[in-house]
């Protein structure tokens, strides 16, 4: 290969400047791995776009210039999508419907100009070749100032001193997360539904039910983040909307007080949730590009296509395959975690474990009515906001956490700890007047030493595993103040 060629690989900073840019701006939320995997993709992706222009234009030059045009349009989509949105506010122009023809007509000028004309792309190579070179060569002091900043920020709003319990008893601890549960108030209430088949189970069992018990936080990250640290979380914006906040979140989740805790007393800690959770990976359904990666992703042509786009046009082109498994894709993950939980449970080496199972029931969609029976698939978009599906799920999802709790108890060498709540209450209501239901959760612990004087009817999740390490594990946590903060759905102005 000539000197000309390997120089007309410039275009291969692109991906690394956007991918390293993107790790600085997201840090320390997407693990390095990850990272490399996504620049991994993206280089191959670029040298094969390369190699097929090389072929279109013959000219290596041209070929570059021609790839870093289409990376660039990939990359930046977003940002500039943003930008005309704000500047032609209510105009067809930021509308994908213009944009995307517009665009394609603009590519295709372009590249016919290419084509056509003996252009002296040396000058604009270097110019573009150097421009990346100096980008790069910023983005190092940046990285550690980003490094610098992020160890003086307070995530939590207050401090966490727990002591080791060498003589404590170390059973089995499983957290499982029901999504969108509700609490027994807002089922006798609003719902008109008496949920005491469910709660007398629990009971019989030997579970505490907090009949008043409420989440922290009206949105699942913000309330798992908090669950999992025993804390309320500081310096928010409030928004789920908001790129920081959702760092801050997936960050407590992954490096969070309860699995520190859990780890320091020799558990083995188990991820079966829709979270990165202690540096483990999520057990839900992911493409050859990490999912990890999403935040430094978002902006890109394709994934703002599939976000904004990409179930219209499944649903427009009646695509019936990807349709049928968008629509399910919940339940497969669903079945995948009480699988994975269940045979967890059924593993006996010796050492302890701790076990976070995140299941989204009786979330939305509403998979199943009350005896098991399946709902039309093609339908399910279309009862969001219905509550008699909702109940009958809810029922459905009862038989079916009773079935796992039952397992665990029964493989368990001694009787375990299980902690079985919801991250928050209803949230799909359009009621102004019942913005309690998203607060009133379903929240029930079962302790081998059935001593629950350290619970209460009013608890929240902030104080959940404060009151369990201080029964369990002899700890002095202090409670917190019971409250609860909203989190809306604006976007970041």
């Amino acid at each position: 290969m000539t000197r000309k060629k390997i120089k007309s690989f410039y275009f291969l900073l692109l991906p690394l400047f956007f991918v390293f840019n993107g790790y600085r701006q997201h840090y320390p939320v997407v693990p390095v791995m990850d990272v490399l995997k996504l620049l991994a993709v993206y280089t191959i992706a670029s040298l094969i776009i390369f190699f097929l222009l090389l072929w279109l234009f013959k000219k290596s030059a041209k070929a570059a210039v021609g790839t870093f045009l289409l990376l660039s349009v990939h990359f930046f989509f977003g940002s500039v999508h943003d930008l005309l949105r704000n500047i032609f506010i209510g105009t067809f122009i930021p509308r994908y419907s213009f944009i995307l023809p517009a665009l394609i007509l603009l590519i295709f000028f372009f590249f016919y100009l290419l084509k056509r004309k003996d252009w002296q792309l040396a000058r604009i190579s270097f110019y573009l070749a150097t421009l990346l070179t100096i980008l790069l060569v910023i983005e190092v002091p940046l990285f550690f100032y980003t490094l610098k900043k992020q160890q003086k920020r307070e995530l939590l709003a207050g401090n966490f001193n727990s002591s080791l319990c060498d003589a404590c008893p170390r059973p089995d601890v499983y957290l499982i997360v029901a999504d969108e549960y509700a609490g027994n108030e807002t089922l006798g209430k609003n719902f008109g539904f008496q949920n005491t088949a469910f709660t007398n189970a629990l009971q019989e069992r030997g579970f505490y039910i907090a009949q008043n018990s409420l989440s922290n936080y009206n949105s699942t990250p913000f309330s798992v983040a908090s669950l999992l640290n025993m804390d309320y979380l500081n310096d928010i914006k409030g928004s789920h909307r908001v790129k920081r906040d959702l760092q801050q979140c997936y960050e407590l989740i992954n490096q969070n007080r309860v699995a520190s805790f859990f780890k320091e007393h020799g558990y083995e800690i188990h991820n079966n949730s829709i979270f990165r959770f202690n540096r483990l990976p999520a057990v839900t359904d992911e493409t050859f590009i990490p999912a990890a990666t999403s935040f430094i992703t978002s902006q890109t042509l394709l994934s703002r296509i599939e976000e904004e786009l990409g179930y219209h046009l499944v649903h427009s082109l009646n695509m019936r395959k990807f349709l049928k498994r968008i629509n399910l894709k919940d339940l497969n993950n669903n079945e995948k975690i009480i699988s994975r939980t269940t045979e967890i449970a059924s593993q006996k080496n010796g050492t302890p474990k701790f076990v976070y199972s995140h299941l989204m029931m009786p979330h939305y969609p509403y998979y199943f009515n009350k005896e098991g029976l399946p709902y039309d698939w093609q339908t399910l978009e279309h009862y969001n906001n219905d509550r008699e599906r909702y109940i009958q799920y809810l029922q459905f999802c009862n038989s079916k956490f009773l079935g796992l709790i039952d397992h665990i108890i029964k493989n368990s060498p001694v009787p375990p700890i299980i902690v079985f709540i919801s991250d928050h209450g209803f949230r799909q209501t359009k009621n102004p007047s019942s913005i309690s239901e998203v607060y009133n959760n379903f929240n029930a612990v079962l302790l081998p030493e059935r001593n629950y004087a350290g619970f209460y009817s009013s608890i929240s999740l902030v104080n959940q595993f404060r009151a369990v390490l201080n029964t369990s594990f002899r700890q002095q946590l202090p409670m917190l103040k019971d409250s609860t903060v909203f989190i809306s759905n604006e976007y970041e102005k």
